[in-house]
């Protein structure tokens, strides 16, 4: 989902995510650097729940449209797995 790659250090979403877009969008566009609101469908809704827990100073408000709500369970049939493969 949105998180740091730790095996290729160019792919870093979260940091993107929750610390250089919202700080490029502040100084460049003149928007509050924090609470906003993050929303995806499918995987990309579980991973705006997850970024909004873990930055919850940073987004006011989550969505998930269709996101798996207990990710953790879904390793058991593969779902994330195989929607990263």
């Amino acid at each position: 989902l949105y998180t740091n790659w730790e095996q290729d250090g160019g792919r870093q979403w979260e940091t993107f995510l929750a610390d250089e877009l919202p700080n490029w969008l502040a100084a460049n566009k003149g928007l509050a650097p924090d609470g906003h609101a993050i929303v995806g469908a499918a995987q990309g809704g579980t991973g705006a729940l997850t970024m909004a827990t873990f930055h919850p100073n940073r987004y006011r408000f989550a969505g998930s449209l269709s996101g798996f709500l207990n990710p953790s369970n879904t390793y058991t049939n593969g779902a994330i797995t195989a929607g990263l493969a």
